[in-house]
């Protein structure tokens, strides 16, 4: 749900395209660099645990920029993607490879990412819109940190 409306949270502290620019670079940056250290911290911390982590950092992120005071520290925070997006995705491979048999490995990975990516961003950005007409873009990220610190409840329970 979230970077559907990030040039909302950029325009909200009076930054503009060129900001979203900045932002996107460094969260792709951020994912890179995950992308590198993760076989280590999966050796050490395990794919199950690195994605109740990741959800954590979504959680966090979210959090940061909502209490943002200005735009630097928007861009500056976008650095949390590594370990919340960039983990999960990566996290979310390995654990439907760890957790599926061979045959059903593409099929797994599949519904991992139609559910996730597909369904899961159609309906974050359906909601986030209405949220955002609703009451305006700082209800919405209320809103996904709410639901994101419920949803790290659930994946820290198991």
């Amino acid at each position: 749900m979230y970077i559907a409306f990030l040039i909302n949270v950029i325009s909200l502290h009076g930054g503009n395209n060129t900001h979203l620019g900045y932002v996107i670079f460094i969260m792709a940056g951020s994912e890179l660099l995950i992308a590198l250290i993760f076989p280590r911290l999966q050796a050490r911390l395990g794919t199950r645990r690195l994605l109740v982590i990741s959800t954590f950092f979504i959680f966090l992120k979210c959090l940061a920029i909502l209490a943002a005071p200005n735009l630097l520290c928007v861009i500056v925070f976008q650095a949390i993607q590594m370990f919340g997006y960039g983990t999960y995705t990566l996290s979310s491979v390995h654990y439907v490879n760890s957790t599926t048999s061979n045959e059903n490995k593409v099929r797994g990975q599949s519904l991992m990412m139609v559910c996730s990516t597909g369904i899961g961003g159609m309906l974050g950005s359906f909601f986030g819109g209405v949220m955002i007409d609703w009451k305006g873009i700082v209800a919405m990220m209320i809103s996904s940190c709410i639901c994101g610190f419920y949803f790290d409840t659930l994946c820290c329970g198991k």
